[in-house]
């Protein structure tokens, strides 16, 4: 404890001394003067021992797994408490069903006990932590038997597990947690080792490997030429973040069993695919994972119930595909997607496309994607043909941009329904028509939710879709218009894209097309040595993963040079040649895409039905966590516009939708670029300063944080 902090104490306690008579004339009563000089005492002769059961100084416990026993990285547990911090204990085996958090990740959370004796701090107020490494979230929580506890919920985005290892012992390093109050250090733990899990490097000869709890790590840059196989669960592969694998198999990494984990830097020519996880394989965690391909899908995801972060995906100018989300006889269910930039591409850079008999695809979800520069296919395509099933879909904070085809196609020529659909906070630019599709060949209702919606060049299309809902904000450029054909409400009015039916947008026209978006780049990126000015003078783009990965902000890639500063079809399709670098965040000038969508109002929620039927909330869950049963057995995520759930916090349920009791990210902008800094309350930040929702609505007790900074 600072001795500020501890002076601060004592003056406030001679005015209670003062101002109250000590019921007992002893040194122990806290009333009496006698008791404050002893802690005074203690304090200045650096004498630690408690006076009465009081100690002048915070303590704070060594770091332990918060779950006892749980000190591998890859021990999950059922999430069967009421909340993250109180579970049983009870291990998880892959069956488990609801999404990614049906099981916690206990091998993620390690915590440390604040105390100060009897005059243990009891609420988390000003109470924050870190770590030697910068590597992990903290949150705070009481601890049952007195005090707070601060636990590492989830790893930092940009750091990987591969960092936290010693590349000559392969053995990870001590971690220290430091504790602060009102951004004042005041205690720390000692140095410890977190995890037990065996280290081998990474065999380059491929085969199949391992057992439960083994890692497989990369330090340098390797050549790998043969496939791996990950037959058993709780297997993974982590990198540090200065190494390069370079791939030449046919498929790289196939992953069969439950629980794998995978992060790293990968530069591939796989004809199949880079990365396989095959239906048998469950709740993946993989993140901070960065592919170059020249073909084949960078990741083909069979499996379900995964969590998916922070990817960076790269077609350079091939045939490859970003993410493939597929069923083999299989349902796969409820992954999640968060933070995607993908693109570059020949193929789609999105696609969950089934046709084959048997086929199902339920309750996906994607946040923060950002596409750009596709070429011969359609950038984002979802739907199915014959009697394959596709049902219970969240698309939100998305941007398409310079794509030489249709950009976001729903699509469907079905003997059975693809619905149950909400799409929201989606920026177009400089696509081919239609930048955005409901598409049927005989008339359906999808039961399409679109929320949020701008269009700078390129038209929205429906077709034989009924009562379809667009809500919020509608926004079309200069150019820009709606084509509707067939359906019953279809939602929009052909060319002038009036709303119709259900709908209840505001509708903004012939809007400018060129300052929403920061655009091309004319100065040199200062995380990409192969930039001059932003610009790549040579016909001959380099195939080496750096090229592309190494950018300043998250929402920059390399797309087709033009002069003109304004969009032309030019700067479509993927970067063969000439190339320079774009920046899809938003300006802080911009009016029409950034602080467009108002503070979240819970007297105005949305529905949203997901895939599955059940009488009560229970089974409703059983398909997707946060579910409740409705009218007719229909099970729905009722959900705030505007705010999307803060993911890996240790509070919530993982769904991207934010419900009540959850922590929620206010997304005032029509893009994937919500901001960036340091998430703050967003009841501080200018304009809107949203406040946190209360009680007494369908939605309650959510606290609205929001990015310090919105828009360059």
């Amino acid at each position: 404890m600072s001795r500020f902090f501890f002076i601060t104490i004592l003056l406030f306690s001679n005015v209670w001394v003062n101002c109250n008579s000590p019921t007992f004339l002893n040194s122990c009563d806290p009333k009496s003067e006698g008791f404050w000089k002893t802690l005074l005492g203690k304090n200045i002769l650096k004498d630690h021992s408690p006076h009465c059961g009081v100690s002048g100084y915070l303590s704070v416990s060594s770091s332990e797994p918060l779950y006892s026993g749980r000190d591998y990285w890859l021990d999950y547990i059922k999430n069967d408490g009421k909340d993250y911090f109180s579970a049983s204990n009870s291990p998880c085996d892959g069956t488990e069903t609801g999404g990614y958090s049906a099981c916690i990740h206990a091998g993620e959370m390690r915590s440390v006990r604040v105390s100060w004796g009897q005059l243990s701090p009891n609420s988390c107020e000003g109470y924050s932590a870190n770590d030697s490494e910068s590597a992990f979230l903290y949150a705070c929580s009481l601890h049952p038997d007195g005090g707070i506890r601060l636990t590492s919920t989830s790893l930092l985005p940009g750091k990987r597990l591969g960092d936290l290892v010693d590349s000559n012992t392969l053995r990870f390093k001590p971690i220290q947690i430091f504790v602060y109050l009102n951004g004042n250090l005041v205690g720390k733990s000692e140095p410890a080792v977190w995890w037990k899990n065996p280290i081998y490097p990474f065999p380059v000869t491929g085969g199949i490997l391992g057992k439960p709890y083994d890692l497989y790590y990369i330090g340098s840059d390797t050549n790998v030429s043969n496939t791996t196989t990950f037959n058993s669960p709780k297997l993974g592969v982590i990198q540090s973040s200065s190494s390069v694998v370079n791939v030449s198999a046919v498929d790289w990494l196939v992953f069969n069993g439950s629980f794998p984990y995978l992060e790293g830097l990968i530069q591939g020519s796989s004809p199949i695919s880079v990365v396989t996880i095959n239906s048998s394989s469950r709740f993946a965690y993989v993140r901070e994972v960065s592919i170059n391909s020249a073909s084949g899908s960078m990741f083909a995801v069979y499996g379900s119930m995964g969590m998916y972060r922070n990817l960076r995906l790269f077609g350079g100018g091939s045939s490859a595909e970003g993410i493939k989300v597929s069923s083999s006889g299989t349902a796969t269910e409820a992954n999640v997607f968060k933070s995607v930039l993908v693109g570059g591409a020949d193929s789609n850079a999105i696609s969950l496309y089934v046709s084959a008999t048997g086929s199902k695809i339920f309750n996906q979800a994607f946040s923060d994607i950002t596409i750009f520069s596709s070429s011969s296919a359609e950038a984002f395509m979802v739907g199915n043909a014959g009697s394959a099933e596709i049902s219970g879909f969240l698309t939100r904070e998305l941007t398409i941009a310079n794509a030489g085809l249709p950009g976001f196609v729903h699509q469907t020529s079905a003997t059975v329904p693809f619905n149950h659909i909400t799409d929201m906070n989606m920026g177009f630019i400089n696509n081919s028509s239609p930048v955005f599709n409901l598409y049927s060949t005989s008339t359906t209702d999808m039961d399409a939710k679109v929320l949020n919606v701008a269009s700078l060049i390129g038209n929205f299309e429906t077709t034989n879709v009924s009562n379809s809902y667009f809500s919020g904000n509608l926004k079309v450029s200069v150019g820009a218009s709606c084509t509707v054909a067939g359906g019953l409400n279809p939602g929009i009015v052909t060319t002038t894209c009036a709303k119709n039916g259900y709908s209840d947008f505001d509708l903004y026209s012939n809007l400018s097309s060129s300052d929403s978006f920061v655009g091309q780049v004319v100065q040199d990126d200062n995380k990409n040595s192969y930039d001059v000015a932003g610009y790549y003078p040579s016909a001959s783009v380099p195939n080496e993963i750096r090229f592309y990965d190494s950018m300043q902000n998250p929402y920059r890639a390399w797309g087709n040079n033009d002069s003109s500063t304004a969009y032309t079809p030019a700067m479509r399709g993927n970067c063969g040649g000439i190339c320079r670098i774009y920046d899809w965040s938003l300006r802080n000038s911009d009016t029409v895409l950034r602080n467009a969508n108002p503070c979240p109002d819970p007297a105005k929620p949305m529905f949203h039905t997901i895939s599955g039927a059940g009488n009560t909330d229970q089974v409703c869950s059983s398909f997707l966590r946060g579910a409740k049963t409705a009218s007719g057995n229909i099970c729905q995520i009722i959900h705030l516009r505007n705010a999307v759930e803060i993911l890996g916090d240790g509070s919530g349920n993982e769904n991207l939708f934010c419900e009540s009791g959850e922590d929620c990210l206010y997304t005032p902008n029509i893009a994937s670029y919500q901001g960036h800094g340091k998430l703050v309350k967003a009841s501080s930040v200018s304009p809107t300063h949203c406040t946190d929702i209360g009680s007494g609505n369908l939605i309650s007790n959510v606290r609205l944080f929001q990015y310090e900074t919105n828009g360059y």
